[in-house]
Order: structure tokens, then C-alpha cells, then sequence
């Protein structure tokens, strides 16, 4: 006791048993001194000196930010363990913190947490936090320590590193009610909505109620904690909602929810598929009616009404627009229909159907998908028309006079040959060759897609190329006497089911303007088709004499002036 005999000195009595030995020590801020003595024996004082010679390693300060002696939380709840840790003595490195619970079962770290946190490296004077998510999991009272080191720690004068919080205690509480879904502010687009929530408690669950602005709407009397439970709810108008859950437990413990807000959108979804594009000739012939129909679904939440219907031929961003525009009703979860007509041409008839156009915008109808608006079908119209019939009669062959020079009874034909081609050709029948062979015999197989281009019939199933070859060689090939002249290696196919009447391709070589010997589709040479008479014979269309089959194009293969084709008979 007393002041110290100099300057930054001080004394103190320490109370001993003569021959004791004691440790004393003294530190300031950064420093620390030192000393063991043994007490006298003798009678008097026994002095020591402490001298500051030794520097202060890291030293944690421990102080907690809760929660604290006796606190109180309801089960289920979610609290944080925090302190703040400052380091005192000198720069630390490698600090950490670590909690301890007594009693795990009634309050525990969540999950993704752990015990022991790294808290880095921290300078003296400075602080770090560590936090711990928890949870309140079972009725009863537990105490937790946090205790905190560093690597660069030294001789611990403070003994402030260690601090304990006790009875920390979990009791029954209130129900916690969360909402799932719909998502606060979330829009929905229709009219009955599913609510879904979550009542969490340790006991149980007497009721649940939902409440929209405010007002109640319904109670639940069977609920089941701890898992989803929904509530759902019908006839609500477009606009703007809010919601909340209350739920009572077991012990009357009343718990709500937060209350969440969404926006009431329905809307029509409007949508034509290639199978709902129908035709009601499914194979025409060129120039025929056909009546194509659309039967629009709607698969929203709303009733669609004055619903635009257009229909094209080809894709609507080029095609043509069949007819006007079509306006129809689709009722929500039903469809309607309607049709228009337009005249089939030879080749694929791909027809378009937009709903509620224009493509590509939200059209006059707002729609929950505007994806589905527009779809195709292909109508396909082949070019092959058939001329069947019977040739016989009486031909006569007079003079100026009317004498009757030769009378010739037609009543046996067979052996004949019918010859088809555009009427405005002029045939040189004394110089007709086989399609597909060259004037000296070679083979040509470009002769067919040649023709097929000159025709227009290259994008028709029909096309000359896929009837008369296969691998890009002739299907089968015949010989026909014309005029007494016998053409080989002539392409022929049946002309319609059966091996009774075949139909061939030839070509006039007195049009070979450019000399090249080959037909092309430079020169354009007459085409002719041709048949042999096969007296009353069964075709695909009765007992006759012949039956050929020939690209209704024909008729505009050399110009338009006849829009027709002319039919040869060579009898024998």
C-alpha cells in the first residue's frame, strides 16, 4: 500500500505463510512481468521486484451479444448465438470461436452451421463477430460457452477468452404459420387458386383459417403440422388480393401468418394445330372446291370473344389469303370451328391458319401464350389425270363428189396405239424416240427431271421422275411399233392398277433446234404419251379398250393458246 517509491512504479502487500512460495505477475497493455519468491522466515517484509521485460502475446476477449442469461424463446423458433471477440495484448492470427451447448436436444445450431468459426487474423484492439443460426427444438433449458484462441496467443492474463450465458429455456409457443405459394406480388391468371402454406408446432393443430383483404373466407378443421396443407379457392375476379393464414394449436396458441399480396390476370390461350386444320375432299383433283376447316381451342382461364381467323395458302408472311376474315366465340376449356373453301392446284396446297392475327404481336385478344397462333396442313393434289375408253366404228373415205372410195369397219383394233400431247405441238410421228435415250440410243436420265421442270410437276408426289424411274434408272422399259417402226427401251409404267393397259413417254427429235441430239429443256421438244389398245380389257374404272395416264399439265407445255390436249389413235 502506500505510492509508489518512483516514478511508474507501484507496490502491493501480499498476506503469506513464512517459506510459501508465490508467483506474482503485472502487465500493462502490451507488456507483462514475472516474479517467484519464497516468503522469509524471518521476521519483516520479504520484497520482490516485477520487472515489465516481457511483450504480451494475443489474448481474446470474449464478449457476448445474446442471447442472454434466462432468455425465453417458442419452439420452432429461429434465434442467433453472437459475440464479439476483441483481441487484446498484440496482433493475432488464425483466431476462431467456438460454441458448446450443454444440451443439444433443446437448442441446436441449424443445419449448414458449425461449432468452431474462423475468424481470421485481427489486430489488437480490433473485433470480429461470430454469429450462430439456431433453432428452438424441444421444451426445457440448456446453457451454451463460447470460447475463442488464436495462434498467436501467449500467456493468458485476463482470462476473458471463455464467456457462458445460462438457463436459456424453450417453451411451448405459438403456431408458425409460412405462406408457399402463390409468391407475395405474384400474378396468377386464373380463377381457382390453390393457397399453400405450412403450420409449424410441437402440439397440435386445431384449426386453420384464410382471410382475403382482410375478411374471412374459410376454415379447415383437419390440418396436418409440419407438412403443406392448401387451401382452394374459387371465383375470384380480375384484380388485386391480399391473403393471410391464422392457425390455433392444440393449447389455443393462436399463430398468423404474414400476409402476401397477388394479382388476379385471367386470360384466354387461344390455340390451331396442324391436326385441327382439316380438308373435306381428301384427294382432289386440280381446280376443285375443298372446304378447309380450323377448330380454334382455347385452353385459358377466359372466354375469348370476336376471335379473328385467317387462313392462306402458303406461309402467311408470303402466302395468299383464302377469303375474308372469320370471326368465331371460343368459350374457356372449348373449341369452335370455322372454314372457308378455295380451289386445289396440282402439287402440295399448304395452308396456313393464323388466330387472332397479326403473327407475332398479341393480335386484338391478350393472350397467356401467344406461341400457339399459328399452324399448317398440306393438301397434296396429284397432276395424273386418266382418259379411258373403247375405239370402234365404221371410217369412210370419200372423194369431192361423195363417192365412197373405202369403207373400213373398226371392230377389231387391238395392237393400236392411242398418242396424248399438247394440243398446240405439232407431232412428227416418223421421228418419235423413247424419253430418256438420246437420238443415237445413248441414255439420257436426265430426260424426266427435265421434263418434270418443263411441266411444273417437280414438287408433285406424282412427278414424271418418281413414277417412270427408281435408283434414277427406268422402272421398267417396252417396245412400241409406230407407223411400222419399232421404238426400244421406252419407259413405261402401269397406267393405273394393273399390267392390262401401260402407259410410255416419247419425245419428237425434228424439235432438236439446237442439234445436240438429246432432249432438254432448252429446246423444250414435243412430248407425246402413249398407250396400246388392249381390247375390252378390265382398268381401274371398268371393261374398255384403253386407259393412259398423263400430267394434267400437258396441256400448257408448249403455250396457252389451247389450254387442252389432243388424243391420236394410230389403227391397225
Amino acid at each position: 500500500t502506500g505510492p509508489p517509491t518512483f516514478e511508474n512504479s507501484y507496490d502491493i502487500n501480499v498476506m503469506g505463510i513464512d517459506n510459501e512460495t508465490i508467483v506474482i505477475r503485472s502487465w500493462n497493455a502490451t507488456h507483462y512481468g514475472q516474479n517467484i519468491t519464497n516468503l522469509s522466515i524471518d521476521p519483516g517484509d520479504t520484497i520482490t521486484n516485477i520487472y515489465f521485460l516481457l511483450q504480451r502475446g494475443s489474448e481474446a476477449n470474449v464478449s457476448l451479444k445474446g442471447p442472454f442469461n434466462h432468455s425465453v424463446f417458442n419452439t420452432s423458433a429461429l434465434f442467433n448465438i453472437t459475440a464479439n471477440i476483441t483481441i487484446l495484448g498484440a496482433d493475432a492470427t488464425s483466431c476462431g470461436a467456438t460454441l458448446s451447448i450443454v444440451n443439444e436436444s433443446v437448442y441446436n445450431i441449424t443445419s449448414g452451421e458449425t461449432f468452431t468459426q474462423n475468424l481470421g487474423d485481427i489486430s489488437r484492439l480490433d473485433s470480429a463477430l461470430a454469429v450462430w443460426e439456431s433453432s428452438a427444438k424441444a421444451i426445457g433449458s440448456s446453457n451454451y460457452t463460447i470460447t475463442s484462441s488464436c495462434a498467436t496467443d501467449g500467456v493468458i492474463l485476463l482470462f476473458l477468452n471463455t464467456a457462458s450465458v445460462f438457463n436459456v429455456t424453450v417453451e411451448q409457443g405459438a403456431p408458425v404459420v409460412n405462406l408457399s405459394s402463390p409468391a407475395d406480388l405474384a400474378t396468377v391468371s386464373q380463377f381457382n387458386i390453390t393457397f399453400a402454406y405450412n403450420v409449424t408446432t410441437t402440439s397440435s393443430v386445431s384449426a386453420c383459417s384464410i382471410y382475403f383483404n382482410g375478411t374471412l373466407n374459410e376454415t379447415d378443421s383437419v390440418v396436418t403440422p409440419n407438412i403443406e396443407q392448401n387451401f382452394t379457392i374459387g371465383d375470384f375476379g380480375n384484380g388485386d388480393y391480399s391473403w393471410n393464414i391464422t392457425c390455433v394449436d392444440g393449447n389455443d396458441y393462436t399463430g398468423a401468418s404474414k400476409t402476401f399480396t397477388f394479382t388476379v390476370q385471367a386470360k384466354p390461350d387461344l390455340g390451331i394445330t396442324s391436326a385441327n386444320i382439316t380438308f373435306d375432299v381428301a384427294a382432289p383433283i386440280e381446280n376443285q372446291s375443298v372446304k378447309v376447316t380450323a377448330n380454334v381451342s382455347n385452353t385459358g382461364t377466359l372466354d375469348a370473344t370476336n376471335v379473328v381467323v385467317r387462313f392462306y395458302r402458303g406461309n402467311y408472311t408470303l402466302g395468299v389469303q383464302i377469303g375474308s376474315d372469320q370471326s368465331i366465340n371460343v368459350p374457356i376449356d372449348s373449341s369452335n370451328a370455322t372454314n372457308v373453301s378455295f380451289y386445289a392446284q396440282i402439287g402440295y396446297n399448304n395452308i396456313f391458319v393464323v388466330v387472332d392475327p397479326p403473327a407475332g404481336t398479341s393480335g386484338s385478344v391478350e393472350e397467356s401464350d401467344e406461341s400457339n397462333n399459328i399452324a399448317n396442313n398440306t393438301l397434296s393434289v396429284v397432276s395424273s389425270q386418266y382418259i379411258a375408253g373403247n375405239l370402234t366404228g365404221s371410217l369412210t373415205l370419200g372423194d369431192s363428189t361423195g363417192r365412197t372410195l373405202i369403207d373400213w369397219e373398226v371392230s377389231n383394233t387391238s395392237g393400236s396405239n392411242i398418242y396424248v400431247a399438247d394440243s398446240d405441238s405439232t407431232i412428227s410421228f416418223d421421228d418419235l424416240q423413247a424419253l430418256g435415250r438420246s437420238t443415237t440410243g445413248a441414255i439420257e436420265s436426265n430426260d424426266f427431271e427435265e421434263l418434270d421442270i418443263l411441266i411444273n410437276t417437280t414438287n408433285v408426289t406424282d412427278s414424271i421422275v418418281s413414277l417412270y424411274l427408281e435408283g434414277g434408272s427406268p422402272r421398267e422399259l417396252s417396245t412400241f411399233s409406230i407407223f411400222g417402226k419399232a421404238i426400244e427401251n421406252v419407259s413405261i409404267i402401269n397406267s393405273t392398277n394393273s399390267t392390262n393397259f401401260r402407259t410410255g413417254i416419247l419425245w419428237d427429235t425434228s424439235d432438236d433446234d439446237s442439234a445436240n441430239e438429246v432432249f432438254d429443256e432448252s429446246d423444250e421438244e414435243d412430248v407425246v404419251f402413249i398407250t396400246t389398245i388392249n381390247i375390252r380389257s378390265q382398268g381401274a374404272y371398268g371393261l374398255y379398250d384403253y386407259e393412259i395416264r398423263i400430267p394434267a399439265t400437258l396441256r400448257q407445255y408448249v403455250g396457252a393458246s389451247a389450254d387442252a390436249v389432243s388424243i391420236y389413235a394410230e389403227l391397225r
